[in-house]
């Protein structure tokens, strides 16, 4: 299974999210900024399931412009303006960011907040999403996998 390209739409129940805060350091300081995990799919490529993380303040500003709204859904065409992360080279555990590119978080601190919140069936998927439910994996094992990496563009 291929993962998520520039070119790919996906889709999202616009009601389906959970905030979140990411932590990074930057230019000699301390950044934070509130995100929104969304579990979507990727409708381009049999509906396979994507970790979606837009930064809360361009939920309604930025996202409205490029997304296609029907009822509670929404659907949005992968572009150069999200970037993403992933495991590996080939792709493995890739996830999408929406969000000001000129902030530069690490690609584990969306991972490590997301496993770590508190944030019911939302956080659940997420880190099923990121195959964390493995046996006898904790947190620090999975993270080793992503750390020091910054997001990627598309």
């Amino acid at each position: 299974m291929a993962p998520i390209q520039k070119g790919d739409i996906i889709s999202f129940t616009l009601n389906n999210k959970h905030e979140i805060t990411v932590t990074w350091s930057q230019n000699l300081s301390s950044k934070s900024e509130p995100y929104y995990a969304i579990p979507a799919k990727n409708t381009s490529r049999d509906n396979t399931d994507v970790n979606f993380f837009v930064q809360k303040n361009w939920f309604d500003n930025e996202l409205n412009k490029s997304a296609t709204v029907d009822g509670n859904t929404a659907r949005v065409t992968i572009t150069d303006k999200f970037q993403y992360g992933q495991k590996n080279d080939q792709g493995k555990f890739r996830f999408v960011v929406y969000h000001n590119t000129s902030r530069k978080p690490y690609q584990h601190q969306f991972i490590e907040t997301t496993l770590l919140a508190k944030g019911g069936d939302i956080a659940v998927k997420l880190a099923k999403g990121f195959r964390y439910n493995q046996v006898g994996m904790n947190v620090s094992d999975f993270l080793k996998r992503f750390v020091g990496d910054y997001l990627h563009n598309f």
